[in-house]
């Protein structure tokens, strides 16, 4: 006797565990959305930077009943399409700075008499 799997069924054939996951995991994806923008708002009026919502996602979904395979993929839907890569985020930041620090054109004039008074001397 042999199994004979058919990857190209139809949605609602044969049992749908397919999509019971599916929708499971999209819920779960939604409810962490909720609860994270609620606990944002809350604490920092809502503004934080992708990698501490993305922190607080992985925080929300460790702390669900979820079975794991439907974690999994609610973390894809919540994380998989944002993710952030930390160490490239850190140095185009940091470059970024540097080259606005030390290219940005500040000048400051300090004019300076001396006690003669018919020299003047600009200092930038």
């Amino acid at each position: 006797m042999t199994k004979e799997v058919f990857e190209d069924m139809q949605p609602g054939a044969a049992g749908g565990a397919k999509e019971k996951l599916e929708k499971q995991a999209r819920q779960l994806a939604y409810d962490t959305k909720y609860k994270v923008k609620q606990a944002m708002a809350a604490k920092s009026g809502g503004q934080m930077d992708p990698a501490a919502v993305s922190k607080a996602y992985l925080a929300q979904l460790a702390k669900s009943p979820a079975p794991p395979a439907v974690k999994m993929l609610a973390k894809k839907k919540l994380i998989g399409e944002d993710v952030v890569n930390i160490k490239q985020l850190v140095s185009t930041t940091l470059v970024d700075a540097i080259v606005k620090e030390f290219t940005s054109e500040k000048t400051e004039e300090v004019v300076q008499e001396d006690s003669k008074g018919d020299q003047k001397v600009h200092i930038k």
